[in-house]
C-alpha cells in the first residue's frame, strides 16, 4: 500500500455499530454492515433512514453496484453470535452470486492493482475513517467509518418495561421512559468485499440485502451511546487549549484534570491543592475547587497526585473522621482501639479484649453509678498523699490529674458537636456553630443540630437567640460612643496630645482645645480637667473660687 499506515483487524466481521431514525425515535441497530462489491460506496447503496420502518426493514428499490443480488432485509435477532452468523451466510451468498469468469494470472495481477489503486483513492477522501482487513476467503475487504455529524445535542428517549423488551411495550405499570443526551453517535461501518474480477452492472431486484440490522440488548446499547459520546467529548477537550480558572494560565486538553462534576483545572493546581489540605488534615475539603461546587475529588483521582505517604496519610485520617462521626464508635480507654458501643453503653475492645464502661471508660461495672469527673479528680489527688505509690505510679497517676484537669475546663468552657461529640468552645460571634472536625450546624445555647440547608432557621422560629444578650448590650454602649471623641481618641495617641483619665472609668479622654470641662466618651461623666474631680454642676465648680473652666495647656 505505498508505506501507508493501515490500522488491521482480526476478522472480516467486526462489530461496527449503526443508528437509524425510525418514526420520529431514535433507534440503535447494533452490527450494521454493509458488504459490497468495488462500486459499494455509491450513495445509492445506503439506506434511507426515512426508508427503514419499526421493524427494521429497508423500503429501497434502486438497483445495486456491481454483479451482488439483492433481497428483502428484516430484524435478524438480537444476540451477537447470530448477528455475526448472519453476517457470513450474507457474504457467502453475496460471493456466490457474482459470476466471476475464469482469469489468468496477468487478469488477476491487473485486477489486484486496480483495486489497490482504488482502495488508495478510498483512503484519500475518508482518511483514518479506512481500516483495512484480513483477507476473507482470499478477497481483499476494508471498512470506512461513516461518522455522523451534528450540529447540536440529540434527545435519546428509550420506552422500557421491567424485562427490557423493545419492541413489544405494554401499557402496565412497568413501563417507564429513559431520556438523555449525546452530541456524538457511532459511526456507520461500511465493510467492503472486493472480488477477483472487476465490478459491472447488477440487474435490477426489488429490494438490498446488504443491511444487516440486529436490536441487541438496549440495557448495553443505552450505555454504549453514553459511554461512545462521553469519549468523542474527551478526545476533542484534549486536542483544544483550555484555560485554568485558578492559575489563568493556557495549556493543552492533555495537562488539564476533569472531575466528575465536569469542572476541569490544570494538574498542577488539583496536585498542589490535594497535596496542601492532606498534609494539614482538612480532607473535607477535598472538594471541586469551584467555589460554587461541593462535589467530592474521588479516591481514584487523589491516588493520581498524593504520592505514596500521602495517600497512606488520606486514608488514615480519612478513616479517623469516619469513625469520629459514628455515634456508636468509642475508643478503647487502655489501646485506643475503635470499638462498638451496644446499648447498655458498654463495649469490649476487640483487640486487648478490655471491657468498659462507654460512659466514664472505666473497667465495666453492672448495677454501680459511673464516678463523676470530679470524684475521680478527688480520689487520684488523695492517692497523691499516700506514701504506698513508688515514682512511676506516682507520676502517672498525676498526669492523669492533669488530665483530668484540662477534661474539666474544657467541659465548663465548651460545647459538644451533636454528631461527633467533638469539644468546641466560642469566642465571639452568634450561637450558630459549625463543627471543625465534621461539619455540622448546632446551636450553641441548646447543642441542637442544625438543617445545614437552612441553618438560621432554627433561630427564626425557636427560642435560642442568635446573638447572646451581653454582647447585644455591649454593642449597643459602643455605639453611643461619639464619633467625634473617637477621632481625638486616635488624633491624641498619634500626635501625643493633652488629656487625663476619667475618675471614674479610668478611660483616657482628650482635652478638646482650652476646655477643661471633659466629657468622659465611655461612661457619660462629667469631670475637670485641672483637679479630675467629678463635675456636679458647672456652675459650681468652675468660677472665682474654684477651678478655671478655660486654659492652655
Amino acid at each position: 500500500m505505498n508505506g501507508r499506515h493501515h490500522r488491521h483487524k482480526s476478522s472480516a466481521t467486526s462489530k461496527p455499530q449503526q443508528y437509524h431514525r425510525a418514526k420520529s425515535n431514535f433507534r440503535y441497530v447494533k452490527k450494521s454492515e454493509l458488504s459490497s462489491s468495488s462500486n459499494s460506496l455509491a450513495d445509492e447503496e445506503r439506506v434511507s433512514p426515512e426508508d427503514v420502518d419499526v421493524n427494521g426493514n429497508s423500503s429501497n428499490s434502486n438497483n445495486t453496484a456491481g454483479d451482488v443480488a439483492s433481497s428483502s432485509t428484516t430484524k435478524e435477532g438480537g444476540d451477537d453470535h447470530d448477528i455475526d452468523l448472519i453476517i457470513d451466510n450474507r457474504l457467502d451468498k453475496l460471493l456466490s452470486d457474482i459470476q466471476q469468469p475464469e482469469l489468468s494470472i496477468e487478469e488477476i495481477t491487473i485486477n489486484d492493482q486496480l483495486q489497490q489503486d482504488e482502495l488508495l483513492v478510498v483512503e484519500s477522501i475518508y482518511g483514518e475513517n479506512v481500516f483495512s482487513l484480513d483477507t476473507w476467503k482470499g478477497l481483499r475487504c476494508f471498512q470506512i467509518h461513516i461518522n455522523i455529524d451534528t450540529l447540536d445535542e440529540i434527545g435519546i428517549t428509550a420506552k422500557m418495561n421491567s424485562v427490557s423488551e423493545v419492541e413489544t411495550i405494554s401499557s402496565n405499570s412497568d413501563d417507564f421512559l429513559y431520556s438523555f443526551k449525546v452530541q456524538y453517535l457511532p459511526p456507520i461501518v461500511l465493510t467492503c468485499l472486493l472480488p477477483k474480477s472487476t465490478a459491472r452492472a447488477g440487474s435490477d431486484l426489488p429490494l438490498d440485502s446488504r443491511v444487516v440490522s440486529g436490536i441487541g440488548c438496549i440495557d448495553a446499547d443505552i450505555p454504549f451511546l453514553q459511554s461512545y459520546n462521553n469519549e468523542r467529548r474527551h478526545q476533542n477537550f484534549l486536542k483544544e487549549l483550555h484555560e485554568c480558572c485558578i492559575c489563568y494560565s493556557e495549556y493543552p486538553g492533555t495537562e488539564f484534570v476533569q472531575l466528575p462534576c465536569k469542572h476541569f483545572f490544570c494538574r498542577k493546581c488539583v496536585q498542589t491543592f490535594t497535596q496542601i489540605h492532606v498534609k494539614e488534615g482538612n480532607i473535607s475539603n477535598l472538594q471541586c475547587l469551584d467555589a460554587k461546587c461541593k462535589d467530592m475529588i474521588p479516591p481514584s483521582l487523589l491516588k493520581r497526585f498524593l504520592g505514596d505517604e500521602d495517600y497512606k496519610r488520606w486514608e488514615s485520617v480519612m478513616l479517623e473522621k469516619t469513625l469520629a462521626s459514628m455515634s456508636d464508635v468509642v475508643y478503647c480507654s487502655r489501646c485506643e482501639t475503635p470499638c462498638i458501643e451496644d446499648e447498655d453503653q458498654h463495649a469490649q475492645c476487640p483487640k486487648c479484649f478490655f471491657s468498659f464502661c462507654t460512659l466514664c471508660r472505666e473497667r465495666r461495672h453492672v448495677g454501680i453509678e459511673c464516678m463523676t469527673l470530679d470524684m475521680k479528680l478527688q480520689l487520684l489527688q488523695d492517692r497523691q498523699n499516700s506514701s504506698q505509690l513508688k515514682g512511676n505510679q506516682r507520676r502517672l497517676e498525676l498526669e492523669k490529674i492533669n488530665e483530668m484537669l484540662s477534661e474539666r475546663e474544657i467541659r465548663r468552657d465548651s460545647k459538644f458537636c451533636p454528631s461527633c461529640d467533638m469539644a468546641i468552645s466560642r469566642t465571639e460571634g452568634c450561637n450558630k456553630m459549625k463543627c471543625g472536625n465534621c461539619e455540622q450546624y448546632f446551636c450553641y445555647r441548646c447543642n441542637q443540630a442544625l438543617d445545614a440547608s437552612d441553618p438560621y432557621g432554627h433561630f427564626r422560629d425557636g427560642s435560642c437567640e442568635l446573638f447572646p444578650r451581653e454582647m447585644i448590650d455591649n454593642w449597643q454602649v459602643q455605639a453611643r460612643v461619639n464619633p467625634l471623641q473617637e477621632i481625638q481618641q486616635v488624633h491624641a495617641e498619634l500626635f501625643h496630645l493633652g488629656g487625663s483619665a476619667c475618675p471614674s472609668c479610668r478611660q483616657f479622654n482628650v482635652k478638646i482645645g482650652n476646655n477643661n470641662h471633659m466629657l468622659c466618651w465611655a461612661c457619660q461623666s462629667h469631670y475637670c480637667y485641672l483637679c479630675n474631680g467629678v463635675v456636679r454642676r458647672g456652675t459650681k465648680h468652675y468660677g472665682p473660687k474654684g477651678c478655671k473652666q478655660h486654659s492652655e495647656g
